[in-house]
C-alpha cells in the first residue's frame, strides 16, 4: 500500500458499501412493492392536459427511473473520478470522465423527472405539470453546460448549471411551502412535502453559499489567470482516458465531502421517491375521529 493513501480507500470501500446496501434495498423494495396507487391517468379525466398525461407516464415509471439513478452513482461511488484534472482512482474501463459524465447526465435527468413527476402527483394547481415540464427542460441545459465544462475546462459552463440547479430547488420549496401553507399537514401526501420542503432548503442554503460561488471564483481565476480553454475535439479525447492514476490522499480529500453527500444521501432521496407512497392532491383526506 503506498503511503498516504489509507483515508482515500477507506472512503472508496465505504461507498463501494453504500452503494452495494443502495441497490439491495432497490432489489427489496421492488420484490415487496404491493402499493396501488390512485389511478389518475387521462381515461378518468379526459380534461387531462397532454403534459399532465406526460407527467402520470412518468410517475408510472418511477421505480425504474430509481434504478438507473442508484446504478449510475454505484458505478461512479465504485470507480470515482474528477472530470476537471481527469484524475481516476482506479484504472478501469468505467474510470475515465467520460464514462462517469455519461452517466450521471443520464442519473440527474432521471432525478429530475422523479421530483417533477411527484410534484405534478401532489400539488393542486393546474400550473404544476407546465412548471415541471420547464424544471425539466431546464436541466436539459444545465446537462449540456455541464458537459461542455467537463470537456473543455471552462468553469463558467459550471456555473450556469448549477445556478440552474439552485433556482429549480428555489421553485419546487415554494411550490410545496405554498400547497403546505394552503392545505396543512393533513391533506394528503403532508409528510411527503414537509420532507421536501426542508430537504430542498437545505440543499439551496448549500448551492448558494457553498456550491455556487465555489464556481464563480473558480472562473474569475481563470479569467484573471488569462487560461485557454480545450476544444470540444480534444477535450473528447481527454476524457476519454485518465490523464493522471492516484490513489493520493493529497487528490481525493477535497472530493470525499461532496462526493460522500452524493452518493449516500442523493441516492437515499432517490429511493423515497421512488418507493413512498404519494396520494394525488385530490385524493381524500382522513376522516376525523369523533368523540
Amino acid at each position: 500500500m503506498a503511503a498516504g493513501n489509507e483515508l482515500t480507500l477507506l472512503w472508496n470501500d465505504v461507498l463501494r458499501a453504500a452503494s452495494a446496501a443502495s441497490f439491495g434495498a432497490w432489489v427489496a423494495l421492488a420484490l415487496t412493492r404491493t402499493e396501488v396507487e390512485t389511478d389518475t391517468s387521462a381515461a378518468k379525466s379526459p380534461a387531462r392536459s397532454k403534459q399532465q398525461v406526460f407527467w402520470d407516464r412518468v410517475w408510472q415509471r418511477r421505480v425504474w427511473l430509481t434504478l438507473l439513478y442508484v446504478v449510475a452513482c454505484g458505478i461512479r461511488a465504485t470507480w470515482p473520478r474528477q472530470d476537471g484534472d481527469r484524475v481516476c482512482l482506479w484504472d478501469h474501463p468505467l474510470s475515465p470522465a467520460l464514462v462517469g459524465r455519461s452517466l450521471a447526465c443520464c442519473a440527474e435527468f432521471a432525478f429530475a423527472a422523479l421530483v417533477c413527476a411527484a410534484l405534478v402527483r401532489i400539488l393542486e394547481s393546474p400550473t404544476t405539470p407546465r412548471i415541471a415540464s420547464v424544471i425539466l427542460a431546464a436541466n436539459a441545459v444545465a446537462q449540456t453546460c455541464c458537459n461542455y465544462s467537463v470537456i473543455t475546462r471552462d468553469q463558467r459552463g459550471h456555473v450556469v448549471e448549477e445556478s440552474i440547479w439552485t433556482l429549480s430547488g428555489v421553485a419546487v420549496v415554494l411550490m410545496c411551502a405554498n400547497q403546505l401553507l394552503k392545505r396543512g399537514l393533513r391533506q394528503p401526501s403532508g409528510g411527503f412535502l414537509l420532507l421536501s420542503v426542508v430537504g430542498g432548503a437545505v440543499y439551496t442554503v448549500f448551492m448558494v453559499t457553498i456550491d455556487v460561488p465555489m464556481y464563480v471564483r473558480r472562473s474569475m481565476e481563470d479569467a484573471a489567470a488569462g487560461r485557454q480553454f480545450a476544444t470540444i475535439a480534444d477535450g473528447l479525447v481527454e476524457i476519454s482516458r485518465c490523464r493522471i492514476l492516484s490513489q493520493a490522499d493529497s487528490y481525493w480529500t477535497a472530493e470525499m465531502p461532496w462526493m460522500s453527500l452524493y452518493f449516500t444521501v442523493a441516492v437515499w432521496a432517490s429511493l423515497w421517491l421512488g418507493f413512498a407512497r404519494v396520494e394525488p392532491a385530490h385524493a381524500p383526506q382522513p376522516r376525523e375521529k369523533r368523540a
